[in-house]
């Protein structure tokens, strides 16, 4: 069911399967865009001519004027004015003698034709804005992307001068007669082209001048609307009003013709250069390339350096703002949609309203007819019933009476017959447009719901997406943590090796030393045990003591030192390391063995 919204009712033929061709899987912004935009234009155009009444328009007219040459006094009077000359040339002329029609009926001073002249006048009003409303899509739309992607002038530098083909007008062969046919349809084209364009540009400026408030003068409008005033009289004084919409819509075909000329023009010049001219880009800048995997491994989070880290962390952040941004796109659509699905829902009742009421005047009107035929065949009963009785008699009387009560009611059922007639007029217009468009309506909410179902499921994988990004953003900042810990372990493990290194080289020259003791305490008699060997001996250095105090030995079952390690340091009273006790302090309660490094 069209709204009478220029634009929402074009979009919906674009996008409704059927109607002009169009395919819900197919974009409309493509090569066909603007040939399906001038189709659902002229589909429109048809729509407004069927309901255009111009014989309610020439009675409105007719009030009008009688309401101009003799207006109306403070009193409510009519006063000739004497001015056969005045005339109604402009709508706004049409509003102000409405007005005065509109004052007229709050005071109850309005006659029944100048009632039913307001009613037209709403309609006829309504007609003409619905008019403008397809202009102005038509100049922002179709006239819009001719002019920027469908015409360069600069191609086109004399467009007046056609150029001359020489040297191809004696054919010495069928080859040379072809390519002459060939140039010479190209010439034809490339001037052709420029006329079109400016024919197009001049007529919807005159087409645009028709639909102003302003005065309209005669010669603007085209001969072809003239014949559609042949069958009224007496409308020189409001002629240019008459003329008005029968006129729009020659120049709405006009421009039709010519848009699709300039079309086919276009395509046989310029080729696959169409468009010529691309469409701006969106102002958003585009998205940024996806964020890189993070690292798995602890060793390769290791290796990332702290800007890289900070780099990804603020690309994952900007590719989280594009999905946020879209997830709202689609959430606004979703609404947007949503909203036109519940107001389809609303035309599905008033269709069946529309139904009904359809049906109900049917049924009053075929009721008056039986009525009025019914009147009808009583007069004709009791006029051949008078004509044999005397003109004096009380029978004639009494029947005489009852024929002009009878010829009243019948008059009034003949009103109420007419009345009923318009209306059933009225309804039916807009029931047999309703039965043409049903199918495609119902088909259209189908659409519209398939379309909600899908961008919700695209939100949905959005969301998704964007959880596993800012997962993605934890386990990089926990990588760059990692990474830190790492580092340290690494240089603490370097430290520790080190001062393995130097304590294992220590204890080799104690044994050294130890071995070459015994051998001299053998030579002279002396015997250590070693409860008396003191290790602390040989760490005289002052400046390992630190190093070699944070050593500690563990000793096997056997009572074998098995290894060395790294315990915690300990201080005494002034705060100064000191040698672990289990390194130097002697055994008192039993005899340890040799000391062995492991």
């Amino acid at each position: 069911m069209l709204t009478n919204q220029v634009s929402h009712d074009i979009d919906m033929l674009l996008e409704t399967p059927g109607l002009i061709g169009g395919d819900m899987s197919s974009s409309i912004e493509g090569p066909d865009r603007i040939p399906k935009q001038l189709m659902a234009f002229e589909k429109l155009l048809r729509h407004a001519i069927s309901r255009f009444s111009k014989d309610n328009l020439y009675d409105m007219l007719l009030t009008l004027n009688s309401e101009m040459d003799t207006p109306r006094s403070r009193g409510g009077q009519r006063v000739n004015t004497g001015d056969p000359n005045r005339k109604i040339q402009s709508m706004r002329q049409v509003r102000q003698l409405i007005k005065s029609i509109e004052e007229a009926a709050i005071k109850g001073r309005a006659s029944d034709h100048e009632l039913r002249c307001l009613k037209s006048f709403e309609t006829f009003d309504r007609d003409v804005r619905y008019l403008r409303d397809l202009k102005a899509y038509f100049d922002s739309n179709i006239l819009k992307s001719l002019n920027e992607e469908y015409y360069d002038p600069v191609d086109f530098p004399n467009a007046a001068a056609v150029p001359q083909l020489k040297g191809l007008a004696t054919p010495e062969s069928s080859r040379s007669r072809k390519a002459t046919s060939k140039a010479s349809k190209e010439t034809r084209d490339h001037a052709r082209l420029p006329s079109v364009v400016v024919e197009l540009k001049e007529l919807t400026g005159v087409w645009g001048e028709l639909l102003s408030d302003g005065n309209l003068d005669i010669s603007i409008f085209d001969p072809d609307s003239h014949h559609e005033l042949l069958q009224f009289e007496n409308y020189h004084s409001f002629e240019p009003i008459l003329r008005l919409v029968p006129d729009v819509f020659v120049k709405s075909y006009r421009g039709i013709d010519l848009g699709r000329e300039w079309l086919a023009l276009a395509v046989r010049i310029y080729g696959e250069r169409l468009p010529l001219r691309k469409a701006k880009p969106k102002t958003h800048s585009p998205p940024p390339p996806p964020p890189p995997e993070v690292l798995k491994t602890p060793t390769a989070r290791s290796r990332v350096p702290t800007a890289e880290v900070d780099k990804r962390v603020s690309e994952v952040k900007q590719h989280i703002s594009i999905i946020n941004k879209d997830i709202t796109e689609k959430q606004e659509i979703i609404v947007s949609l949503a909203k036109d699905e519940k107001k389809l829902s609303k035309r599905e009742k008033r269709s069946d309203a529309l139904t009904n009421s359809f049906e109900k005047v049917d049924n009053k009107m075929q009721r008056a007819q039986r009525d009025f035929q019914r009147a009808v065949a009583d007069l004709d009963r009791m006029n051949d019933q008078i004509k044999f009785l005397p003109n004096n008699s009380p029978k004639y009387t009494e029947l005489f009476k009852r024929c002009k009560n009878i010829e009243i009611d019948i008059e009034n059922k003949q009103n109420t017959l007419q009345m009923l007639e318009y209306e059933k007029s009225v309804v039916q217009e807009d029931y047999l447009l309703e039965l043409e468009m049903r199918p495609h309506f119902i088909h259209y909410i189908g659409d519209i719901q398939h379309k909600i179902e899908t961008l919700k499921t695209e939100v949905k994988e959005k969301q998704n997406a964007k959880k596993e990004l800012e997962k993605q953003i934890v386990l990089i900042k926990t990588s760059k943590s990692a990474s830190v810990n790492k580092s340290m372990q690494k240089y603490l493990n370097g430290e520790l090796a080190y001062d393995l290194e130097a304590v294992t080289h220590r204890l080799e020259m104690a044994q050294s030393q130890d071995d070459e003791r015994s051998i001299k305490s053998a030579a002279s008699g002396t015997t250590y045990t070693d409860s008396e060997v003191d290790l602390a001996e040989y760490l005289v250095d002052e400046g390992r003591q630190q190093s070699e105090s944070d050593l500690q030995f563990f000793y096997d079952a056997d009572g074998e030192k098995a290894g060395i390690t790294k315990p915690h340091m300990r201080k005494d009273i002034i705060g100064k390391p000191r040698i672990a006790e289990s390194v130097l302090a002697p055994t008192q309660n039993r005899q340890k063995p040799r000391a062995k490094v492991s």
